[in-house]
């Protein structure tokens, strides 16, 4: 069975790594997840996103998003 966490982890990560960037703003993250990549809908990506943030695995400030050194 896969693990979740591990998906999870791979997804928050993903639009960093395809856009070679290390802050997003949200729009950008959930776009690329959504419409660049075509893996969730924007629904899925902002609960991803929303995640990420509860868990720690992404941090928002000033209005950009950046990945924890644990995804990295």
């Amino acid at each position: 069975m896969p693990d979740r966490n591990c998906d999870e982890n791979y997804l928050i990560g993903l639009p960093f790594k395809s856009r070679s960037k290390y802050s997003l703003d949200e729009k950008e993250f959930i776009y690329t997840l959504s419409f660049d990549l075509r893996i969730l809908k924007p629904s899925e990506a902002q609960a991803i996103l929303k995640t990420g943030l509860e868990n720690g695995l992404l941090s928002l400030k000033d209005g950009l998003l950046r990945p924890s050194l644990s995804l990295l």
